[in-house]
């Protein structure tokens, strides 16, 4: 789950924490956007990917409660310290929750991570 999903009903309509809150471990509390000037991205300690996070640029997050789970990535500002990536145990799974879209690099990273790389890389092909 990224960003602002489940954060409406089936018609649509606005809903003031996500449609799965309870499960996802986390409580919506407000949007942040063009944002978070001077902001970090900081690894939990289990994110071994640290080197990667440099130079990724997020203006608009998500920002939640963490009621359960786990923080793997947190943002910091002076003025906000948020989760951006959080797991929490369903069923015999998981459910991850990142707090933004912005990243293209960031959620394919962060996909590889938790789920392991694609099985199959497309290329363009070679010019002749």
């Amino acid at each position: 789950m990224t960003g602002r999903a489940l954060l409406a009903d089936e018609q649509g309509d606005p809903l003031k924490d996500f449609a799965v809150s309870g499960d996802m471990g986390i409580s919506f509390d407000h949007v942040e956007t063009n944002a978070l000037p001077g902001s970090a991205i900081q690894p939990g300690a289990s994110w071994t990917l640290t080197n990667t996070l440099a130079g990724i640029s997020i203006t608009n997050l998500c920002v939640v409660r963490a009621d359960s789970g786990t923080i793997l990535l947190q943002l910091k500002s002076d003025s906000l310290s948020a989760p951006l990536l959080q797991v929490s145990p369903l069923g015999e799974g998981k459910i991850a929750y990142l707090a933004t879209e912005d990243s293209e690099r960031l959620t394919r990273m962060v996909m590889d991570t938790l789920a392991g790389p694609r099985p199959s890389k497309i290329r363009r092909p070679k010019s002749r």
